[in-house]
């Protein structure tokens, strides 16, 4: 996902910046709020909670996503003057992709496990086959030692 900063405005009755940007998600769905918001914060070098993303639009077929977002020098100012519903909607998307990425770390660590479960297994299973051998060998090595 990249991001550019296509118009920066400041608003200092507001105490704010607003900012146009665009998106670009190759190959991936529009990007959640809280991602815009983690690479605006990124590029602009601000806080992540004194943004509010107003809206993101993607044109269908299109793998590029434009939207405002609003900049605040103080969280006193975010709250005074932003709808609670916009707030509201970054918290939700900020726990959806935590609960994501706590689904994918468990993901993980579980094909972690089979994995060392099945190398564990295939060991074993190596192990046994090895000294089947080496019985068979050294019965062969008697049979040949009582022949003599």
């Amino acid at each position: 996902m990249e991001i550019r900063i296509d118009e920066r405005e400041e608003n200092p009755l507001m105490d704010r910046e607003e900012v146009q940007f665009v998106v670009e998600h190759k190959n991936s769905p529009t990007p959640s709020r809280a991602e815009v918001i983690e690479s605006l914060a990124t590029t602009l070098e601000k806080s992540e909670d004194l943004i509010i993303i107003d809206k993101i639009v993607t044109l269908h077929g299109r793998q590029i996503a434009s939207g405002n977002a609003r900049v605040y020098e103080s969280e006193e100012k975010l709250k005074q003057l932003e709808p609670g519903f916009l707030s509201k909607r970054t918290e939700e998307s900020r726990e959806k992709v935590k609960e994501a990425e706590e689904e994918a770390e468990e993901e993980a660590e579980e094909e972690a496990e089979e994995e060392a479960e099945e190398e564990a297994e295939e060991e074993a299973e190596e192990e046994a086959e090895e000294e089947a051998e080496e019985d068979q060998e050294s019965e062969e090595t008697e049979k040949e030692s009582e022949e003599d």
